[in-house]
């Protein structure tokens, strides 16, 4: 009994001295691989939105804006926010045609409009880049601390006139790559293009956008023009309604990831556009996927749209049925220059295709370039048959 006795705890003294062997070995390796293993980097997602003008763009940064304020944009990601005491003082001199959101109402949502115009006013008058460097700042000091004070490393934010300024530039025969760096000089110098993606809406009927930018250019206005007198006087700037050709210029020569959305297809399935843009293109929001609306607490958000005028100035909206005709023919052409390129360019994404499909089976590929004056001059001869 004394020999079983003693031999039990000879082994139970060899497990122990085993077991401590075997935890200090693993503590060692696992001090070791700390040392040798570099530290994970937090992955860095920004999704810039383009616009054009009159794509419900005040309703999709309205609602991003709203809803990361109010959480429903999860942990992951956040609207990019500028330092608006910061930009308040340099609107005064470099986008005073944008004070009015800064100061007179709080649309802080469209703040990015400042640096925006800022750059492209530079480009235009040969200023050269030292204008919109403090303009700049006021953006890129704001990101940093933000993603300090909050971790955050996946942002969405943008302007309308993006999409339509590109396109300006391109049309001119500019260098546009000074005004896209001026967006990306507001991020963190880690960022890379992989990380980058750029949303461009597609509105159709396309003769419904160019009616839409002709009630925004009047509404304001006591003695407004007709729908007929601003096409003849060319007043309207038609590079907006190309966004196809934005899209192109973003994936083509800067190299960047573009999301286009049609919005006919969007409407076609019953969603809301800004439901779609951070329920499928942010990813990783708490969403309900059957009617794509954002979840909170067991609670379904409300979308919010903004800036409709559609049911304005119908008085004055005095074109004939064959003119509207003529005139959606002609945009269609505008269409044909970059629909087959945007289809299948590999850094291209289409969500909700619809009557860009239609499009693009309507659309010879590699018909003759179709220019914006000659649009422009088409337009006015359209509408000078009955004027």
């Amino acid at each position: 009994m004394w020999k079983l006795s003693n031999i039990s705890v000879s082994v139970c003294i060899l497990l122990i001295a085993t077991s401590n062997l075997l935890y200090l070995k693993f503590n060692f390796l696992k001090k070791k691989s700390a040392i040798i293993l570099p530290k994970e980097r937090k992955e860095q997602k920004y999704i810039i939105l383009a616009g054009p003008g009159k794509t419900a763009s005040t309703s999709i940064q309205f609602n991003m804006y709203s809803w990361s304020e109010l959480g429903w944009l999860g942990h992951d990601w956040a609207w990019m926010n500028p330092n608006l005491t910061c930009l308040r003082e340099q609107s005064r001199i470099y986008c005073p045609a944008h004070r009015w959101v800064l100061v007179d109402n709080p649309w802080y949502w469209k703040a990015w409009g400042c640096l925006s115009k800022c750059l492209f006013d530079s480009l235009e008058s040969k200023n050269g880049t030292e204008p919109c460097t403090h303009v700049k700042s006021c953006y890129a000091e704001s990101l940093q601390r933000q993603q300090q004070n909050n971790q955050q490393t996946k942002l969405i934010f943008g302007s309308e006139w993006i999409a339509q300024h590109l396109v300006d530039l391109s049309v001119q025969g500019r260098d546009a790559s000074f005004y896209i760096q001026g967006f990306l000089d507001t991020l963190p110098s880690s960022a890379t293009k992989d990380e980058i993606t750029f949303v461009v809406t597609y509105r159709s009927p396309k003769i419904d956008h160019l009616r839409s930018l002709w009630k925004q250019l009047n509404f304001k206005m006591k003695n407004r023009t007709s729908f007929r007198s601003s096409l003849l006087l060319g007043s309207i700037n038609v590079t907006i309604v190309d966004p196809l050709y934005a899209a192109k210029e973003i994936a083509t020569r800067h190299g960047f990831n573009v999301i286009v959305i049609d919005m006919s297809g969007v409407q076609a399935k019953g969603l809301d556009i800004s439901s779609v843009v951070a329920c499928q293109i942010l990813q990783n929001v708490p969403c309900h996927a059957n009617n794509m609306t954002l979840l909170l607490g067991g609670n379904e958000s409300t979308a919010h749209v903004k800036n409709v005028k559609s049911h304005l100035m119908e008085e004055l909206n005095d074109l004939t049925i064959n003119e509207t005709l003529q005139i959606a023919d002609a945009l269609q052409k505008m269409d044909c220059n970059s629909v087959h390129d945007v289809f299948y360019h590999p850094k291209i994404q289409l969500l909700y295709p619809y009557d860009i499909n239609h499009t693009l089976h309507s659309c010879r590929k590699n018909q003759p370039f179709y220019s914006h004056e000659q649009l422009q001059k088409d337009l006015q001869s359209i509408v000078s048959q009955h004027s």
